[in-house]
C-alpha cells in the first residue's frame, strides 16, 4: 500500500492447497504486514477452513 509515494504497509499473503485429511479441513490462509517505517507495528491473522463430514 503507498500513500504519497511512500510504501506505508508491506503485506504477505500465504495460502495452501485444500488438502483434506479424513474430510475434516479445507486449507489454510496467512496473512501479515508490518509497517516499514517503524517494524515494531505489525499485523498477524490465519484462517483454517474447516467442513465437516
Amino acid at each position: 500500500m503507498r500513500t504519497a509515494f511512500t510504501v506505508a504497509l508491506r503485506t504477505e499473503i500465504t495460502a495452501t492447497s485444500p488438502w483434506v485429511p479424513m474430510r475434516m479441513g479445507a486449507g489454510i490462509v496467512q496473512i501479515t504486514g508490518e509497517r516499514p517505517a517503524d517494524p515494531s507495528v505489525r499485523f498477524a491473522a490465519m484462517v483454517l477452513a474447516a467442513t465437516s463430514p
